[in-house]
């Protein structure tokens, strides 16, 4: 089965090796493709436009954009864990991207004027938490690790109004 396997894989690769393009006069074969040096450069089988080069198989234009690590951004931006970020109004924190001002809850940014973070969990300011889940306590209540409506209670784990609805089990 390995010998057929190997064959095949010969016979794919010497076939793709063997395709032949047919370019104009004016124009070069790079990588079975065609292009014209007037306007185009060929960088490790990769067609640029002329002045480009070339970053991870990307080709990015020097003036505008930088190449770090094998990603290109704009010469602007910095390299925040392989995602590029303008440093005036965003901040690396962690590895995460934010806005300044953000801070970073479980790998996600919040502002801390609008929200708060508890037990990794981001809520509104003067929200609570319940099992994982944000609560506004003059609202809400919970009760064994669900949120109910103030008034309401517990039945068999869902809510129940007294008065308007009755427990089952009870």
């Amino acid at each position: 089965m390995s010998t057929i396997l190997t064959l095949v894989v010969l016979l794919i690769y010497s076939i793709s090796e063997s395709i032949a393009i047919t370019c104009a006069s004016d124009e070069r074969a790079c990588n079975a493709q065609c292009y014209k040096p007037s306007q185009q450069i060929c960088i490790n089988g990769v067609v640029c436009r002329q002045g480009q080069r070339l970053c991870n198989g990307r080709c990015y234009t020097p003036p505008q954009e930088i190449c770090i690590n094998g990603i290109v951004c704009l010469r602007s931006q910095q390299l925040c864990n392989c995602q590029c970020y303008t440093p005036r109004p965003e901040i690396c924190i962690d590895g995460v991207v934010c806005r300044r001002g953000q801070r970073l809850c479980n790998c996600k940014c919040y502002t801390p004027l609008q929200d708060t973070c508890i037990n990794g969990v981001v809520c509104r300011r003067g929200q609570r938490l319940c099992n994982g889940q944000c609560y506004t306590p003059l609202q809400q209540i919970c009760i064994s690790g669900v949120v109910c409506a103030i008034g309401q209670r517990l039945c068999d784990g869902r809510c129940y109004t007294p008065g308007q609805q009755t427990c089952p089990s009870a």
